[in-house]
């Protein structure tokens, strides 16, 4: 059995074009290991700035929860204050509450007494003489 004459043409036409297809590999591959080699000290730097950053942001975060922690403590000194004020105030108006009471209650009876068209006799006023 003999092998076809365009067989072996299209087989050796495989060949080199695998061949080529090999060759054309091999210097991507070249070039990209250069590439790389390239990189390699950006790479390096970049590192090293986001090693830099992550221990600023460390810094900061601490900063800020020592701050928070601060403000929190003023807060609740604060609202303990107020607090305390408005007991004292509570107390306070507890004192005066029955004569504030017999006040409001005289004032309404006089406002529905006027309603109700009760007049009170006025004090007239003096005019000066100049």
């Amino acid at each position: 059995m003999e092998i076809p004459f365009w067989w072996l043409i299209i087989s050796g036409l495989f060949f080199v074009v695998n061949a080529v297809f090999f060759v054309v590999l091999i210097v991507a591959l070249l070039k990209v290991l250069e590439l790389s080699k390239d990189l390699k000290p950006k790479v390096d730097r970049i590192s090293d700035r986001l090693d830099s950053i992550s221990a600023k942001v460390d810094d900061i975060a601490t900063n800020v929860q020592s701050t928070v922690k601060n403000v929190g403590e003023k807060t609740s000194t604060g609202a303990d204050s107020l607090a305390m004020i408005a007991q004292l105030g509570s107390a306070n108006f507890g004192r005066y509450a029955p004569a504030l009471a017999t006040i409001g209650t005289v004032v309404k009876a006089l406002q529905m007494l006027k309603q109700a068209g009760i007049k009170f006799p006025t004090m007239r006023r003096r005019h000066r003489s100049k």
